[in-house]
């Protein structure tokens, strides 16, 4: 997201966020190929399966809903974002915990050998309009210093986090985003 952003490719960018969260609100409510929390290949393969249980179990969780309304408040995307805050209120995910995720005091030690679980997430995001979200996580940003006092980080060598993040699959930190974050009109 943070390269099409610095590409200069804003539009194009705004369209892929909004595509990406109307296919992935209507893979859910037609049990299509729905974001799921299946983390093995073999139980991935035989998803979705049917059963409200079943798409219960597997849609506890979200980082990819609040990342793509973080994303589309950011771009002043409201009428997208009202469609995902409508999605959030649904009975249908009524029972999922949107959640952002940023490194905590144990970071240091876990994330480069992917030891433990570690880091700390965001809950109780508020979806009540794009400016309210914006500011939570702007305060988030704040509040979570650990961030920061990472070695590759302090070292100007943030790559580095964005490789562990990738091969031990973690969500990027929210700390990332305003990196220079674009601005649309």
């Amino acid at each position: 997201m943070n390269l099409l952003a610095r590409a200069g490719a804003i539009d194009f960018f705004a369209d892929w966020i909004k595509s990406i969260m109307r296919t992935s609100v209507f893979s859910h409510y037609t049990n299509g190929d729905y974001p799921c929390t299946v983390r093995d290949y073999g139980e991935l393969a035989q998803h979705p399966r049917d059963g409200d249980e079943y798409r219960e179990e597997v849609t506890s969780g979200s980082i990819l809903y609040p990342t793509l309304g973080v994303w589309l408040a950011i771009l002043g995307k409201d009428e997208a974002f009202k469609e995902l805050a409508e999605f959030h209120r649904s009975d249908d995910m009524k029972h999922s915990t949107w959640q952002l995720w940023v490194p905590d005091e144990t970071s240091e030690e876990m994330f480069y050998r992917d030891l433990d679980m570690h880091g700390a997430a965001i809950t109780d995001l508020n979806f009540n309009g794009s400016e309210t979200l914006i500011e939570q996580v702007n305060k988030e940003i704040v509040a979570s210093s650990d961030f920061g006092k990472l070695s590759a980080v302090r070292l100007g060598l943030w790559p580095v986090i964005l490789t562990a993040c990738h091969v031990y699959r973690l969500p990027v930190p929210i700390h990332f985003w305003t990196m220079g974050t674009p601005t649309h009109p």
